[in-house]
């Protein structure tokens, strides 16, 4: 991905669908952040550097 194509790739937003679709048949699962950007994810929506570097972070520390 350059520097300035910032939407996640289809695969993602498969997953991140996939992650929503669990969360409603369980009624259970992730921070109202979390989904927020499950949402964007699989919405394909470009992302801000800062929003990528924060979700690297989190990914590194999980």
């Amino acid at each position: 991905m350059s520097r300035s194509d910032t939407r996640p790739p289809q695969a993602v937003a498969n997953n991140a669908a996939r992650g929503l679709r669990l969360r409603r048949e369980f009624g259970r699962g992730g921070t109202d952040i979390g989904v927020a950007r499950a949402r964007d994810l699989k919405n394909r929506e470009n992302l801000s550097e800062d929003t990528i570097e924060r979700m690297v972070s989190y990914f590194a520390r999980h």
